[in-house]
């Protein structure tokens, strides 16, 4: 009507402006195509990632990952469950910490999670945090690897830990008898750490007089 109400000021000529930032009448899919933009779906999410010590990533390699959502997907299941291997793979082949990367790989085939015991195939960051222990501790202490690995959520949910709950605080809440899951607690001592026999300092196995194999524990 000539006298500027339907103006909306937008930036300055010349002005750098993030797509998410344009006003809701300019966000759609030509714009973005027209200037090389990625317009983002419906969906709404935060993503927190990393892992301690972790760089950040670099924005000019015009790289990217896809993710999961319970709202929009646009990725194959397939495709997202492989994603976890793909990351794997190209930090093994191509990382200058080989020996790490050995050391850390070996560590996974003992303190190993199952997928198929986890609702989360489709997720690959908490993956990838979780092997980042495992390489993050490589040359370290093996109690500091078992104190994280005890915190991870996948381990919990994959040991059935996950919330889990005492006897004395289902009796105190719902005066029921009740037993606490000891999955874990048994798993870290059979597998994680001193096993079911004795063992000597050559690995051999510890006998009785009898010729039986002494157990670790009773």
């Amino acid at each position: 009507n000539g006298n500027g109400d339907n103006i909306v000021y937008v930036a300055r000529l010349g002005d750098s402006l993030p797509y998410r930032d344009l006003i809701d009448g300019l966000k759609t899919d030509a714009v973005a195509n027209y200037f090389g933009a990625l317009a983002p779906g419906s969906a709404q999410g935060l993503i927190i990632c990393g892992s301690h010590g972790e760089v950040a990533n670099d924005p000019s390699l015009l790289e990217g990952f896809d993710l999961h959502s319970d709202e929009q997907s646009t990725t194959g299941s397939d495709e997202m469950d492989n994603q976890k291997h793909v990351v794997w793979t190209e930090v093994n082949l191509k990382s200058n910490d080989q020996l790490r990367q050995r050391v850390a790989w070996a560590l996974s085939q003992i303190l190993t999670l199952v997928p198929g015991n986890i609702n989360g195939a489709e997720r690959t960051e908490m993956y990838t945090y979780y092997y980042d222990i495992l390489v993050r501790h490589a040359f370290g202490n093996y109690r500091d690897i078992l104190g994280e690995v005890s915190f991870s959520p996948l381990m919990a949910e994959h040991l059935s830990y996950l919330k889990s709950k005492s006897h004395s605080y289902v009796f105190s809440n719902s005066n029921m008898v009740s037993r606490a899951d000891e999955n874990y607690a048994r798993e870290v001592m059979q597998l994680f750490s001193i096993g079911l026999v004795k063992l000597n300092k050559d690995g051999t196995i510890q006998v009785d007089v009898n010729g039986v194999p002494l157990q670790a524990y009773t």
